[in-house]
């Protein structure tokens, strides 16, 4: 039992646990701030054992987001999956670099390497 499993079994969780994380498709989490989003999502990786896309409203939210669940659950758990940094409508071209980052994200997720992805 790792230091953080003791810290979920002694907290109250309640709400968390009653949830059915097997049966759900979507889980909004609202009004938590800050690193317990992390914490919570942490939580629901570490019961469901399979990888979830967390959506953040913006760039750096998800970052942090990202870093949060790595220094919980360590770094093979989380990343971030960087959005596109071009308007497509408006003819714009995709940078290669983030192109590339995009495709090593995907590929880690489904070689079972990441558990966690988040965006924007």
């Amino acid at each position: 039992m790792t230091w953080l499993d003791k810290i979920w079994d002694a907290l109250p969780l309640e709400l968390l646990k009653q949830l059915n994380l097997q049966a759900a498709t979507k889980i909004r989490l609202k009004k938590v701030h800050g690193s317990s989003k992390a914490f919570m999502a942490a939580y629901i990786i570490r019961e469901l054992k399979r990888p979830l896309l967390f959506v953040t409203p913006n760039t750096s939210d998800a970052e942090a987001f990202s870093e949060d669940v790595q220094s919980l659950l360590g770094e093979v758990f989380a990343a971030y999956y960087p959005a596109s940094e071009t308007m497509h409508f408006a003819g714009g071209k995709k940078h290669p670099g983030r192109l590339s980052w995009r495709a090593e994200t995907l590929q880690k997720v489904l070689t079972g390497r990441y558990m966690a992805v988040a965006t924007n």
